[in-house]
């Protein structure tokens, strides 16, 4: 489900609680997407703090994503989502999925040492708390929206925008993502050994570890800053 045109939003999809819509005109100030002004998006904020933004499948049944790629319809019964999730399981072996009661499962991902508790109330799911609970979530519903499509920023080169920032903490190893495909992989800049633009994964960014085993962090004070100003203050200090 992309973002819309204010004046043309269609039909507001039936949950009970949490939905909501991200205002473009808010976060193209917030973030420095000018692309975004004049725009809503869906997004379910949940009991436990986790907000995702919603996606419209083909069949018109809005989804989120969990790990990437595993998709969770939000209007389903415990057994439909238990169905998807299993089978991404089958997809990939690191996806574990269990079902604690009749109203609740959880999706583990053994990479990167998280889960996702997800609780169902008629048929929708309800609630998604991540686990550990001192987890960050590195990126949370409204950046998953905010950030272009894959080259979709190609024509700006170093004058994109990257409003996010990941961090090793003991470390100078950084990212800097200025597009996101939706599930999974990122481009922008990454600084390491030395700075230089490319690609990299969300879920390889949850599992990685730093000094003293610390898991990466997203700079919660990061203001949004082009990526020609990124890369000559790093190099001044590679």
């Amino acid at each position: 489900m992309p973002w819309q045109e204010t004046s043309q939003l269609n039909r507001p999809i039936q949950v009970a609680e949490g939905l909501y819509y991200l205002h473009g005109d808010i976060l193209a100030r917030q973030y420095n997407q000018a692309q975004l002004r004049g725009k809503a998006y869906p997004a379910v904020a949940f009991p436990s703090g986790v907000v995702r933004e919603l996606i419209e499948s083909p069949h018109k049944v809005p989804y989120f994503n969990l790990f990437g790629f595993v998709k969770i319809p939000l209007l389903a019964s415990v057994e439909t989502v238990l169905a998807h999730a299993l089978a991404a399981g089958d997809v990939d072996p690191t996806i574990a999925v269990t079902r604690l009661g009749r109203n609740t499962i959880t999706i583990a991902d053994r990479d990167t040492m998280r889960s996702y508790r997800l609780s169902f109330s008629h048929d929708q799911v309800s609630d998604v708390a991540l686990y550990p609970r001192e987890a960050m979530e590195l990126l949370p519903g409204e950046l998953r929206a905010i950030l272009p499509p894959l080259r979709s920023t190609d024509g700006k080169g170093w004058e994109a925008v990257a409003p996010v920032k990941f961090f090793t903490p003991g470390s100078n190893w950084t990212w800097y993502p200025t597009e996101y495909d939706g599930e999974d992989m990122f481009f922008g800049l990454v600084v390491g050994f030395e700075a230089e633009l490319g690609y990299f994964s969300l879920r390889e960014l949850e599992g990685a570890r730093g000094p003293f085993g610390l898991p990466l962090e997203r700079d919660l004070y990061f203001d949004p800053t082009p990526l020609k100003v990124l890369y000559s203050a790093h190099q001044d200090s590679l």
